[in-house]
């Protein structure tokens, strides 16, 4: 519950996880750029930001806004705090379309507007959105790819802040479903002039577990397999991409948990899932896809 101690300890307890996964990977200096972003109370993310507890003022605090670009009391006193204690604030957003956005056009603009919001409101360093369909809850049906593409050159363009373009799938891990969706998504991005990109995010980020490094690996190959295209052969390859998978958005697979696909002790990947990843990748070289 929002404001109770236990979100109290459940944040403490994420940051001290954190930065214990750092020291473990021998990067014990890199930020966290998404901090404390599932405490719903405003006091919980301040009393978890007390340096005792293990952050620093250049790791990342995700501040989001109210769709559509609204702001309440919880949200101007996390950045409040933050600034004074000059912290790098993220300012997150997730404009829907569908919603108050309306439509495709709609949501661009919304979407480009909610990055100036970021500078001149929230005064953030960084900002992290992810444009989704009100009725499916993802980023890959066809017109919110547009809408990303048009806002993402818009603010490449023009907008002189950092921006984390996320993704949220349909489908789960363990299923070539979601590695059409995710390659689509980050050849939208990548070649509308994205200066960054998140690892796109399996089953809308709704299962438990339903997360594994797989998808983090492609996503970086896939990314910089994208950077060597220009848009309009990113454009053909996301047509192809969707007549893949648009049809099946509705039903999408939720695919494998991470102890499904994983061995849990050594951390390696199982061979099912590597056979698939391999056959998914083969594929989309042979669509011409520059791996």
């Amino acid at each position: 519950m929002a404001g109770s101690p236990a979100e109290m300890y459940a944040a403490i307890r994420g940051v001290r996880i954190g930065r214990e996964a750092l020291r473990r990977a021998g990067r014990p200096g890199l930020p966290i750029m998404n901090l404390i972003s599932t405490a719903a109370a405003a006091v919980t993310t301040i009393a978890a930001s007390a340096p005792q507890f293990g952050l620093r003022p250049t790791d990342g605090w995700l501040c989001g806004a109210i769709s559509e670009m609204k702001a309440d009391f919880g949200l101007m006193n996390k950045i409040a705090y933050l600034l004074n204690w000059g912290a790098n604030v993220g300012a997150e957003s997730s404009p829907i379309l569908g919603g108050y956005c309306g439509g495709p056009a709609g949501t661009a603009v919304v979407s480009t507007a909610y990055i100036l919001m970021g500078l001149a409101f929230h005064q953030g360093s960084y900002q992290l959105t992810f444009p989704v369909h009100f009725k499916h809850n993802c980023s890959t049906t066809r017109n919110v790819l547009w809408a990303v593409a048009a806002s993402c050159q818009a603010a490449s363009r023009n907008i002189p802040m950092p921006v984390i373009w996320l993704g949220y799938m349909a489908a789960g891990p363990n299923t070539k479903m979601y590695f059409y969706e995710s390659a689509a998504y980050l050849l939208t991005a990548v070649t509308s002039g994205a200066p960054s990109v998140q690892t796109p995010h399996p089953a809308r980020a709704v299962v438990v577990d339903g997360i594994t490094p797989l998808e983090a690996r492609f996503g970086v190959e896939m990314a910089t397999a994208a950077a060597k295209l220009g848009r309009e052969q990113a454009n053909e390859l996301v047509l192809q991409l969707l007549e893949k998978y648009e049809s099946q958005i509705e039903t999408a697979p939720a695919g494998s948990v991470y102890q499904e696909c994983y061995d849990v002790t050594s951390g390696r990947p199982g061979e099912e899932y590597l056979q698939l990843y391999n056959e998914v990748k083969e594929e989309l070289a042979g669509m011409g896809i520059p791996f």
